[in-house]
């Protein structure tokens, strides 16, 4: 039994890809989804993901907390690059289904990072006079610090 209550209307039928390491967690956070009307896949293999899964088949690729570093920095350049449009979000048992479910609902759109289509890296976000925009600026080169 989930416990997720009744999915909200935007998240039937989303489309979310799970990559975690352990198949038990993996399992429940991906029945759970499929019992809020998700179409969910998942893999523990996530050193391969990049190439068995294309990131326009998704509205969300969700990481398990077992692949934090420099392998999940890996899967988000290559998955945005594939589509700049995916949402990626980092994620952690027991809490993932609800974090996954939340963000497709769009409570956390404004704070999931946003791609450059050039590099595939994340851009910085601003503030202006309380209104969240995304800057074009590629973190780490010479003109994100103007």
């Amino acid at each position: 039994m989930s416990g997720l209550g009744s999915a909200p209307a935007r998240t039937t039928g989303a489309r979310v890809l799970v990559l975690g390491r352990s198949p038990e967690v993996l399992e429940t956070v991906m029945q759970e989804l499929a019992d809020a009307g998700c179409a969910v896949q998942g893999s523990i293999d996530a050193e391969r993901a990049a190439e068995q899964f294309d990131a326009r088949d998704f509205e969300l690729i969700a990481f398990g907390g077992g692949l934090r570093g420099p392998l999940s920095e890996h899967l988000k350049q290559a998955f945005a690059l594939q589509n700049l449009q995916v949402r990626l979000l980092d994620t952690f048992a027991p809490q993932a289904a609800w974090q996954i479910m939340t963000a497709l609902d769009g409570a956390w759109k404004r704070r999931m990072p946003r791609y450059s289509q050039d590099t595939g890296r994340p851009v910085r976000a601003l503030m202006y006079s309380g209104n969240f925009e995304w800057n074009a600026v590629v973190k780490g080169s010479p003109r994100s610090r103007q």
